[in-house]
């Protein structure tokens, strides 16, 4: 895998396969993210405050707990640092409702590492220049509107 160039994100990814994390971690670990796992939903609103990471990767369902419910007091605590679920739910209902609660972005399980990494590029610009509208994100420095389907469009 190649190295990233750019300044080390911060990423607090919480996933409760502890398997599936270290692999994650590793893998983005190796394109230059600094990765912090959790394992649990507990204590998550401290350590956003404390870790202060540039990108949430939040897994939906930890230990039979739905993290859904946690997004709106993520979003605000950390009102521009994007969150990106993901789960092996497909529903669109469940989708649309993570992304109507605050998340900016939902990836299906199973992922490559270069699919996530790809996700968390999207939201590299700084954020301060973004501009969210609903589920979508305009950078008027780049021109840029952003859907959380990943496509791009350049206006």
């Amino acid at each position: 895998m190649p190295m990233r160039k750019k300044s080390r994100q911060r990423i607090l990814f919480i996933e409760d396969d502890e398997v599936l994390a270290v692999l994650v971690r590793d893998g983005l670990s190796m394109l230059g993210f600094e990765v912090i796992c959790r394992y649990s939903l507990d204590e998550i609103l401290t350590e956003l405050e404390s870790l202060k990471p540039d990108v949430l990767l939040l897994d939906l369902d930890i230990q039979g707990t739905s993290s859904e419910f946690l997004l709106p007091k993520i979003r605000i605590l950390s009102p521009k640092m994007p969150i990106i679920i993901a789960s092996s739910f497909s529903q669109g209902s469940v989708i649309k409702r993570c992304l109507t609660g605050g998340s900016n972005y939902y990836i299906k399980k199973p992922y490559e590492i270069e699919e996530v990494a790809g996700v968390i590029a999207m939201f590299e610009s700084p954020v301060s220049s973004c501009i969210t509208i609903g589920t979508l994100q305009f950078d008027p420095e780049r021109r840029i509107v952003m859907a959380p389907n990943g496509q791009k469009e350049i206006l």
